[in-house]
């Protein structure tokens, strides 16, 4: 089965297949709008007038390289895309050690990268770099929960447990009950199923009616049948 989706020794049920592909494409998906969820507080910090010169110069420079980095891009051949790779990620190093929004942004471009090239490690990094630079905005919850999809690419399950957790303890998270999901669902591979258990029955409690809170109740009852947990 796929590296994000609970082993189970018996033969799989058709829900969790489709748990399996929904969860997958779903991680796809959390990754790409990582760039977007930065451009967003960007436009924010502009609009209250909280940025100043400097910042605003290192913003207008790092959305420069994604223009190049992006600009007529499906049309180009593997060999230019890793080109243009490649060129984004050395110019962004003039910014991603910026500890403020600009970092931030630097950050996850970097790692959006990364991600694209499959390198985790730096891709984490990065993550945890864009979260660390900005942890008091909205941003950063999704740094945390893209860095938990990295590390398990990495089967680093304790490293994707501490950054599903980072990601859940935002209460105002907007993808907060697919992050507890996912949290519960690494304890589960840690077998550490009374912690799992603990996690899945705040989904189900906190959100009522989200398909991930739904999942979490199926999990609940097969762990409850296997004798899991009490």
């Amino acid at each position: 089965m796929a590296e994000n989706v609970i082993s189970m020794d018996k033969k799989q049920t058709k829900e969790e297949k489709n748990l399996e592909s929904f969860v997958n494409k779903n991680k796809k998906g959390i990754v790409i709008c990582s760039s977007l969820a930065a451009v967003c507080i960007i436009a924010v910090c502009v609009a209250a007038g909280v940025i100043d010169s400097n910042v605003k110069k290192a913003l207008s420079a790092v959305e420069t390289i994604e223009y190049k980095y992006t600009k007529d891009s499906s049309d180009l051949s593997d060999e230019e895309i890793a080109a243009r790779k490649s060129e984004a990620l050395n110019s962004l190093a003039d910014y991603t050690a910026k500890n403020n929004v600009a970092g931030v942004r630097a950050n996850m471009l970097a790692a959006d990268i990364y991600f694209s090239n499959e390198d985790w490690e730096n891709a984490k990094a990065s993550y945890i770099a864009a979260a660390s630079k900005g942890k008091k905005a909205y941003t950063a919850s999704l740094s945390y929960f893209n860095a938990g999809v990295c590390c398990e690419k990495l089967s680093d399950l304790a490293g994707a447990c501490e950054n599903y957790k980072a990601a859940c303890d935002d209460k105002y998270f907007v993808l907060r009950s697919h992050a507890l999901f996912s949290q519960a669902r690494v304890l589960e591979l840690l077998e550490k199923f009374d912690e799992a258990k603990t996690v899945y029955q705040t989904l189900v409690d906190s959100y009522s009616g989200d398909s991930w809170a739904s999942l979490a109740q199926s999990r609940l009852i097969d762990l409850r049948i296997n004798g899991k947990i009490e």
